[in-house]
């Protein structure tokens, strides 16, 4: 959101990151921030796009990454799950 009193700067003046104007910004100021918002816009979606390729490359489209493993869904199979794994580690000591 564009503010009327400040614009965004990349660098930084005195620390706060904006640059406070006794008048509002023209029209060219405007489109200028505007164009930067959606370019910055345009970068986080094009980053986000790489990324979730890579994610589905290495554990696959169809893993969202936030459901549990087959085997763990159902509460009796996750239950015998955690059993096992205790009597292995028993079983180690």
């Amino acid at each position: 959101m564009i503010l009327r009193s400040t614009i965004d700067l990349e660098e930084h003046d005195e620390g706060q990151g904006q640059r406070q104007y006794s008048e509002e910004p023209d029209e060219e100021q405007l489109k200028k921030e505007q164009q930067r918002l959606v370019d910055d816009i345009d970068r986080y979606f094009a980053e986000a796009e790489r990324i979730d390729k890579e994610e589905d490359e290495i554990y696959g489209e169809e893993n969202d990454g936030f459901s549990l493993p087959a085997h763990l869904r159902d509460r009796k199979m996750r239950r015998e799950h955690i059993r096992e794994g205790l009597r292995q580690m028993k079983e180690e000591e």
